[in-house]
């Protein structure tokens, strides 16, 4: 824990998840990609990404932002949380189906994984949180 101008910093790391991945259809993930870094979500993304091959849906919406490395089909990859489920009725069928993500449509094509799922180890890559000191 890094203690710095009143607030305490400290690094968050996810434990990783394997499961399966799904895929967005082409182009929502690119729209919700784009209405993120317009700023008019309570999610946002910054503007310029960068160090990204493509594009993750989770359940958490905390994640969205997070740089996630995925083991997939073609080895491992580092992709951006843009979206999340949303909704309990979506969040209930990613559990039923063992889902952990779904990834864009753009990915899933390099994947070879169109209209099918495909088994993904993941972990999230570590985060800097700011939590206020009480004095």
């Amino acid at each position: 824990m890094l203690i710095n101008r009143g607030y305490q910093v400290a690094l968050v790391c996810a434990i990783a998840v394997s499961g399966i991945a799904s895929q967005y259809a082409p182009g929502v993930m690119e729209r919700v990609v784009l209405t993120r870094q317009a700023g008019i979500t309570s999610h946002d993304l910054p503007p310029v990404i960068v160090g990204v091959s493509g594009f993750i849906a989770v359940e958490d919406c905390n994640s969205i932002g997070e740089i996630w490395n995925v083991r997939g089909p073609k080895g491992v990859e580092r992709l951006m949380v843009a979206d999340c489920s949303g909704n309990e009725t979506t969040t209930d069928w990613m559990s039923r189906n063992n889902i952990v993500m779904e990834v864009d449509h753009l990915t899933a094509r390099r994947w070879g994984s169109i209209g099918k799922g495909v088994g993904v180890t993941a972990t999230s890559a570590c985060r800097a949180t700011r939590r206020y000191r009480s004095e």
